[in-house]
């Protein structure tokens, strides 16, 4: 019976198990999306989107760290790229990332609020007055983005 039985090292809990199979799942599910012409940046965005929303922020980060060396860069993709890293305490990482977003599609809304607000937490605001202007205008309704830019704006003075 000792013979038969595992090792302790080999034992997985039921948890990563279950976390295993999903990912095999959404594997298949990623080959099958894209063997019928799917948008792959969608379905790592998904991805992504449910890892953030669970509150596991490195695997978030790890899987759009795979899904960029795939795909290349996308603005997208560095979005999530960068609100993961500010999660996970780096914000001068995460505004790199979004500075690169940004750079990639300039009046996207939720790329220059993180970008904004990763920019306020490192110090570094005033260097967006310019930068957020442009987005504020395209949406004017976007209480957080006129707040950040009025605030880059006073800072830049």
């Amino acid at each position: 019976l000792s013979r038969l039985r595992p090792d302790g090292d080999s034992i997985k809990r039921n948890d990563q198990e279950a976390h295993e199979l999903i990912e095999i799942f959404r594997e298949l599910v990623q080959v099958n999306h894209q063997a019928r012409g799917g948008d792959p940046v969608s379905l790592a965005m998904q991805r992504a989107r449910d890892l953030i929303e669970q509150g596991s922020y490195w695997e978030a980060l790890c899987a759009l760290g795979q899904d960029r060396a795939r795909i290349g860069d996308h603005p997208q993709l560095l979005l999530g790229l960068g609100v993961a890293s500010f999660h996970l305490g780096n914000p001068d990482r995460a505004f790199e990332l979004l500075r690169d977003a940004h750079a990639l599609s300039p009046l996207d809304a939720d790329i220059a609020v993180s970008l904004a607000l990763a920019a306020e937490k490192i110090g570094r605001l005033p260097e967006l007055a310019s930068v957020l202007e442009p987005v504020a205008r395209a949406f004017p309704d976007d209480s957080e983005l006129a707040r950040l830019r009025d605030l880059a704006l006073r800072a830049s003075r």
